[in-house]
């Protein structure tokens, strides 16, 4: 089951007072009149996901908080609105440096005001001004993607997002490798010094699939288990690559690479498995927006010596048979959690608790075991 990413941006786009040039001079020089421009905000629901900086677990893990940050960019393309002095379908906004962003569960307001126009455009007499997206009369839809880059944008198709094959595992901030879309509709009526009452609401959803991985050393290791490289291997769909989103479906949708493609993570030197929270194996690897059906983990320890860990059911679970791939739905976060042994492993997707990972008999049958 999809699940739309918990994010409340709300704030209006305020005017750039043009210093030492006629505002009436400006509207005789083009169509778009200014006290026109869209206002944006966004409100949406709640997952796994994130937008930029990950929060704290609320709701008994079910959710995580999502918090904005000041200066976060996004890019808003329209099928009608243009910018007010630029020939172009599009602009750049941004959080304010001082914004006032409020936290709350697994919600994240910014305040009203606290959003503004960013892209740039040379006017009279050399005068540059940031301006936003302007009304046209009609109905007329607007396509968010975070965060802001030169994508390419025709027909309600934006191209140009990419998941890379190579990451650090250390992506805290979405933007590093994930994106976040959005789509909303209204009736505008240019010339009207504000063409609706209120914003357009923006609601965000994740572009992308995250998985968090979690390794504890177990108890009985007399060590910590050195490891070199991380791998997230795919028998059938692409985790990395290119991809476009398709803003034409009532729900965005995307387009990915038909070949499978795996993630890689090279950690740093000296990097090893420990057996308390303080030393274990944490990080988080972003793929691509779409259902994952054929997964498995590669660890690589001291002396290339290699882990492969399948992801499949460890008994008959809900119509699955033991041994069948477990399917990862696209466009949420994942947590998978597992005890390293010299010669055992085991694995849990998605548990309730983290506490179950010291209580192995008590989810044997739940659990995957690989033996080595």
């Amino acid at each position: 089951m999809r699940k739309t990413m918990n994010l409340i941006l709300l704030g209006g786009l305020s005017l750039l007072a043009l210093a030492g040039c006629s505002k009436q001079g400006i509207d005789r020089l083009f169509s778009r009149a200014p006290g026109d421009e869209v206002v944006f905000g966004t409100l949406t629901g709640n997952s796994l996901s994130t937008k930029t900086v990950y929060g704290e677990d609320v709701a008994s893990g079910q959710r995580q908080q999502i918090q904005w940050q000041p200066l976060d960019a996004f890019r808003v393309y329209s099928n009608v609105a243009k910018h007010r002095y630029l020939d172009q379908n599009w602009a750049d906004y941004q959080i304010m440096q001082d914004a006032t962003i409020t936290n709350s569960g697994a919600e994240s307001l910014v305040a009203a005001g606290s959003i503004e126009p960013i892209t740039e455009a040379t006017i009279g007499n050399g005068f540059v001004s940031k301006n936003g997206l302007v009304w046209e009369n009609g109905q007329q839809e607007f396509y968010a993607i975070y965060p802001m880059s030169e994508f390419s944008y025709s027909n309600k198709v934006v191209s140009g997002a990419s998941i890379p094959e190579t990451q650090d595992g250390k992506a805290e901030d979405v933007k590093q490798y994930g994106y976040l879309v959005a789509k909303a509709s209204a009736t505008g009526g240019a010339g009207s010094n504000g063409a609706i009452t209120g914003a357009v609401e923006l609601a965000f959803k994740p572009a992308f699939t995250a998985f968090e991985i979690t390794i504890k050393a177990d108890e009985s290791e007399t060590a910590d288990i050195p490891v070199t490289k991380f791998e997230l291997l795919s028998g059938a769909e692409a985790l990395s690559g290119a991809f476009s989103v398709n803003f034409a479906t009532s729900a965005a949708s995307y387009t990915c690479p038909t070949s499978a493609s795996n993630i890689s993570v090279t950690f740093p030197e000296g990097t090893k498995i420990g057996k308390t929270e303080e030393t274990q194996l944490k990080f988080t690897v972003f793929a691509l927006p779409q259902d994952f059906s054929k997964l498995s983990l590669r660890f690589t320890l001291e002396d290339d010596v290699t882990r492969t860990l399948p992801l499949t059911y460890a008994k008959a679970t809900d119509g699955h048979a033991a041994g069948d791939a477990i399917v990862f739905d696209g466009c949420l976060k994942h947590r998978i959690y597992g005890l390293a042994m010299q010669n055992r492993w085991v694995l849990y997707v998605n548990p309730l608790t983290v506490d179950e990972l010291d209580n192995v008999n008590a989810r044997e049958g739940e659990s995957m075991f690989f033996n080595f």
